[in-house]
């Protein structure tokens, strides 16, 4: 289920970021710098003092053999985070280049490349719906073509998109009643989840996406009271506020205890015993240092993000005012 989730993942920064790009003045130059600030400021200081952890956690690292019951997947990410060494090799990691010492960071490089993207397809086209489909259609035809002109990352541009117009339809959503938006969340959520398995075979195809999205669209403003009071409860609130630091912070914490658990002490487990217990050792220590990222570093810094947009605004607000006087 790993590629379902980072294709939600996407839907679900599109869905967010469309709310907040809809809350921009018209003021082109002082929106699109306010933004890039807040965006920088919120994703990156977080990804920092992972990639400081991993660093350190690194050299610790114990690479199992070939004869050991670890995939060899799982065997090169480890690996490769113990050739990390050089100066350009800590670079290359830390302005997201390289990938070694935290693999899970791909999804990191999609989510800096599109949400800076977004805007420029979001401006031009939130107040004709025509120009919304037309340019939903475009980027699904970009995906599927693929042309030189569209490489890498970019090509995730359609699920952020189509995160963006899941949010444009909260008012439409918001009318159904609660009976039917309970049964289109239902039918949405297994309905896509067949699809995925019988169909997709455990891909993600356009059918899955779009399927995805309607669910986001329908629990955005959810009208199904039960699900939306255990969507509230403090457990799930909780996971939902430390969930980016826990993802960033527990594919290192994996390979530590790994090392430790498994490749130092080699107790002789091995298959679920050996899962297990390094299941349970990885989960709280990854939830430890991730309310720790979570209240230092990600809302801090979040906070002093949007202090600097507010004053780079207002200043580029300001500038550009003057210049447009005339002498």
């Amino acid at each position: 289920m790993g590629r379902p989730a980072v294709t939600f993942f996407f839907l679900l920064s599109g869905y967010v970021l469309g709310k907040s790009l809809a809350k921009t003045e018209g003021h082109v130059l002082a929106d699109a710098a306010g933004y890039c600030v807040r965006r920088v400021f919120r994703l990156y200081p977080a990804i920092f003092v992972t990639l400081v952890i991993a660093s350190v956690l690194a050299k610790f690292y114990v690479v199992p053999g070939p004869s050991s019951e670890a995939t060899e997947w799982f065997r090169l990410c480890l690996f490769k985070a113990t050739t990390i060494s050089s100066l350009y090799d800590y670079i290359g990691s830390f302005r997201l280049y390289y990938l070694r010492l935290d693999p899970p960071l791909w999804s990191l490089q999609v989510e800096f490349v599109c949400s800076f993207l977004l805007p420029l397809l979001v401006w031009p086209t939130r107040r004709f719906r025509v120009a919304r489909m037309l340019m939903l259609g475009a980027l699904a035809w970009l995906k599927i073509v693929r042309p030189g002109i569209l490489l890498g990352m970019t090509v995730y541009l359609f699920e952020f998109y189509l995160g963006y117009l899941a949010w444009s339809f909260t008012a439409s959503v918001s009318k159904i009643g609660p009976k039917k938006t309970m049964w289109l969340i239902v039918l949405s959520f297994f309905g896509t989840l067949w699809w995925m398995f019988f169909w997709d075979r455990g891909g993600v195809g356009f059918v899955s996406i779009f399927g995805m999205a309607v669910f986001l669209a329908l629990l955005g403003p959810c009208k199904w009271e039960r699900i939306k009071s255990i969507l509230q409860t403090p457990v799930l609130q909780f996971l939902g506020r430390i969930s980016y630091s826990l993802y960033l912070i527990h594919f290192p914490i994996l390979l530590i205890c790994f090392s430790v658990g498994w490749g130092r002490m080699n107790p002789g487990w091995g298959g679920s015993q050996a899962a297990l217990a390094i299941l349970l050792m990885m989960l709280p220590i990854s939830m430890i240092l991730a309310v720790g990222i979570d209240r230092f570093v990600e809302r801090p810094f979040n906070r002093l993000g949007h202090v600097l947009s507010n004053l780079l605004g207002n200043a580029t607000r300001s500038i550009s005012g003057k210049t447009a006087t005339p002498g």
